[in-house]
C-alpha cells in the first residue's frame, strides 16, 4: 500500500524460508503498525508452535508444581493433626 507520495506505507515479502515485513512507522497510522504487529505475532505463533503459548506454558509449570509440593506438604501435616488429635 502506498501513501500519497507514493511511498511504502507497508510491504510483505515471502521466501521459501522467511516472511519480511516492512511497515513505514512514520507515515502509517498507529492503528496499522499495531495491527501489522499483532499480526506478525499471531503468524510467528502459528508457523513456529511456539510463542505466548508455549511461554504461558513454561511460565504456569513451575507453579503448578510448587502448588502440588504445597499440596502434599498439606497432606502430611493434616495426618500429621489427626494423630496427635487421636492420640491425646
Amino acid at each position: 500500500m502506498k501513501n500519497k507520495n507514493g511511498e511504502k506505507l507497508y510491504d510483505f515479502k515471502l521466501t521459501a524460508n522467511t516472511l519480511k515485513i516492512y511497515v513505514d512507522k512514520e507515515y502509517a497510522r498507529v492503528t496499522i503498525v499495531e495491527m501489522i504487529d499483532e499480526f506478525g505475532s499471531v503468524l510467528k505463533d502459528a508457523i513456529s508452535g511456539s510463542g505466548s503459548k508455549k511461554e504461558e506454558k513454561n511460565r504456569v509449570e513451575p507453579e503448578l508444581k510448587r502448588a502440588q509440593k504445597d499440596l502434599e506438604r498439606a497432606k502430611r501435616d493434616l495426618e500429621r493433626a489427626k494423630r496427635k488429635l487421636k492420640n491425646s
